[in-house]
């Protein structure tokens, strides 16, 4: 239970971190793109997991602030692409071999 807990708390301190960061960019559109795509995203994390593990990306976080405090934008976007795709390819390891269920408890194909 414990674990669960921590893997939640880091996902919404993860999407408060990311959405914080998206915000700078004052852009409506992009905004209401990645806010679509996040719900979908919360659609697969939140199905339960008989083993869950999340591995932080605290690595590019940090990188993704020291380049917004350089101005330097570009590099900035390079490290935020980067921890994406890293979660990316960790969420679809964890799906590939976890046993998921939904909240009903009915198994749901990976």
């Amino acid at each position: 239970m414990e674990k669960n807990a921590d893997v939640k708390k880091y996902l919404k301190l993860n999407q408060l971190f990311h959405f914080a960061v998206y915000n700078l960019s004052e852009n409506k559109v992009l905004m209401n793109t990645i806010e679509a795509h996040w719900l979908q995203a919360g659609r697969v994390l939140g199905l339960r997991r008989k083993e869950t593990r999340v591995v932080p990306g605290h690595h590019n976080h940090r990188e993704i602030i020291d380049q917004l405090e350089k101005g330097n934008g570009l590099a900035a976007a390079d490290a935020l692409e980067r921890d994406i795709m890293e979660a990316h390819e960790q969420i679809f390891a964890i799906l590939e071999k976890s046993d998921l269920t939904d909240r009903a408890g009915n198994r749901v194909p990976a």
